[in-house]
């Protein structure tokens, strides 16, 4: 039922993202990739993927669309976020610094399940949640999904 989806790219170790974005595609849905505006702030937004997006990389060496529209995120339908680990409570560590975190925290309207892409070992017992940290709403791993509990 997703139509406009929120994914990221694939970096280093992260499991890869590239076959659900040609799925995505594929299905005639619309693909964003988060884009950072903000590096001090920690802010970031998502523009438009297309297969023929120009693409630059960011400070941190990660692809990100340029000359394509942004989207509110408010209009996802769907947003899958990248970890380095997750728990069965939903909540994930990332790489440290918070983007995912800080982009959403302002977004009280925001309505699109939040899902978890990861590999079957980074799951943990605990990922120690602060109060800041966000909640997902479930996780994919190449062997189970995992649905979160409120």
């Amino acid at each position: 039922e997703a139509n406009k989806i929120g994914i990221y790219w694939s970096y280093k170790s992260e499991i890869s993202t590239l076959g659900i974005i040609k799925k995505i595609l594929k299905e005639g849905n619309d693909c964003y990739l988060p884009a950072i505006i903000d590096k001090k702030r920690r802010k970031m937004i998502f523009k438009e993927y297309i297969h023929d997006s120009k693409m630059i990389e960011n400070s941190f060496g990660i692809l990100e669309p340029i000359g394509t529209k942004e989207i509110e995120i408010e209009e996802l339908d769907l947003i899958i976020l990248p970890l380095i680990a997750f728990d069965n409570l939903g909540f994930r560590v990332g790489m440290g610094l918070g983007f995912y975190d800080i982009t959403f925290s302002t977004k009280k309207d925001l309505l699109a399940p939040l899902l978890g892409l990861a590999y079957d070992f980074q799951e943990q017992e605990t990922c120690f949640p602060e109060n800041h940290d966000l909640k997902m709403d479930g996780i994919l791993t190449p062997t189970k999904f995992v649905k979160v509990q409120d």
